[in-house]
């Protein structure tokens, strides 16, 4: 177990290093060929798919839960069928996420670009969409995988995805200029997903995606348990210092009625 978990810190903070590498030479590559404007677009699109994770509703994070206990427990089984229903799952919800809000993106870019970029945004918008599906279920996979304990397995993913698209964006954008920012983050989105598929395969022995109405509510109901909680303790500390402000107002107020009281006594 010490060696373990020696091993998946080595190769955290390798990722870390790596990753951090080539965001910035992508960076200054990008900034030198597509300038400032065009970056901005695509930096907005890529915060879309960001956003966008938050269709996988904490599935992720009950996938991480449950298959470390179940495989704790030897019950190899149930693990698999875990991953199965929270791909099953989590691929509804995002694919209908993605058909429901593509047309109102539209109005959406066209309120936050200017006009001489709107069609940049445009181009790139359904592959963006495909780009979050296939994200969220590469995920699904790499949770089961940090279940499992092999976080060595999810930081080697996790600087592959960085390389390809690095490597990708190098080779098309010459060719196919800004749409081949699009190209790249769906190439290696692709990539990650059947990487970590066949690591989680190889990993649990045998990986059936099948939907079960047990392992669903089971998921569903720490899920929802989960990201209660994660906005809670979001609004803990603004709501502290709201309280903290009025009971400060209040107290000056007291203060202040008793200093009148007593002056004019």
């Amino acid at each position: 177990m010490k060696e373990l978990l020696k091993k998946n810190s080595i190769y955290s903070i390798v990722q870390v290093i790596i990753s951090g590498i080539l965001l910035f030479f992508l960076y200054k590559f990008l900034l030198k060929n597509i300038g400032v404007e065009l970056m901005g677009v695509w930096s907005l699109m890529l915060v879309t798919v960001s956003m966008g994770k938050l269709s996988e509703l904490g599935f992720s994070s009950s996938v991480v839960k449950f298959v470390a206990e179940y495989r704790a427990a030897s019950y190899f089984d149930d693990a698999i069928s875990v991953v199965g229903t929270a791909v099953i799952s989590v691929l509804f919800v995002v694919m209908t996420v993605a058909a429901l809000v593509y047309y109102p993106m539209h109005h959406l870019l066209g309120l936050l670009l200017p006009d001489s970029v709107i069609d940049y945004g445009l181009l790139v918008l359904p592959y963006v969409l495909v780009t979050l599906c296939v994200n969220v279920i590469a995920g699904v996979f790499i949770a089961g995988l940090d279940g499992c304990q092999r976080i060595d397995l999810r930081s080697v993913l996790l600087v592959f995805g960085p390389c390809v698209n690095f490597i990708s964006v190098i080779i098309l954008l010459p060719e196919y200029g800004f749409i081949a920012l699009a190209y790249s983050q769906l190439i290696q989105s692709i990539l990650v997903l059947l990487l970590a598929f066949k690591f989680l395969s190889k990993e649990m022995g045998f990986l059936s995606l099948k939907w079960k109405k047990r392992q669903f509510m089971a998921i569903w109901k720490y899920a929802f348990v989960f990201q209660v909680t994660s906005l809670t303790s979001m609004t803990y500390d603004p709501v502290t210092k709201v309280l903290l402000t009025y009971l400060v107002i209040y107290q000056w107020l007291v203060t202040m009625k008793w200093l009148v009281a007593w002056l004019y006594k």
